[in-house]
């Protein structure tokens, strides 16, 4: 039987790194960290003002991080993909 490696091993396709956003005196994030396997699905909860769709962008790079660089290996794809479908990103 082959070996499948633990997901926790294997390179993530995207993530966070003690990542810190601030849009002004605000500290969107402090420090987080995300770490996203392939074929997992995410879910992020929390209440208005936490960071989730901070987070999001950031994973998109759709908005630039502070000291510490969101890393992903599908956004590219991503956003090419909302753009053939018509979306906008």
């Amino acid at each position: 039987m082959p070996h499948t490696p633990d997901p926790i091993t294997r390179d993530p396709i995207a993530r966070l790194d003690g990542v810190v956003k601030r849009y002004g005196r605000l500290t969107a994030l402090d420090g987080a960290d995300l770490r996203l396997q392939r074929g997992e699905l995410l879910a992020l909860l929390g209440p208005n003002g936490a960071g989730k769709t901070t987070a999001i962008g950031l994973l998109l790079g759709l908005i630039r991080s502070g000291p510490m660089p969101a890393r992903s290996n599908c956004s590219d794809r991503i956003r090419s993909g909302s753009r053939r479908a018509g979306g906008s990103a």
